[in-house]
């Protein structure tokens, strides 16, 4: 489970964790310690269609998602 959670893209798997860390993060899951951070990089991923025109509010709501999709699992990443 954890393995999962702090590699959201099958891209992401630049950095391997120790199994402390992998424990500590789950511990600091268990007892609800992160906040915005998961909600964020839990958030549902989409990805706009190049080939439709999308419109700007979408398009602007999409980056900010994502921005904070990263900004989040940036937060878990660094503790």
């Amino acid at each position: 489970m954890v393995s999962i959670e702090l590699h959201p893209h099958r891209t992401a798997f630049k950095r391997s964790l120790t199994w402390l860390q992998r424990v500590k993060i789950m511990q600091r899951l268990l007892k609800d310690d992160f906040e915005m951070d998961v909600q964020f990089a839990m958030a549902p991923q989409f990805d706009l269609n190049d080939e439709l025109e999308v419109p700007e509010a979408v398009a602007k709501n999409y980056w900010r998602a994502a921005g904070l999709r990263e900004w989040g699992w940036e937060q878990i990443m660094n503790g």
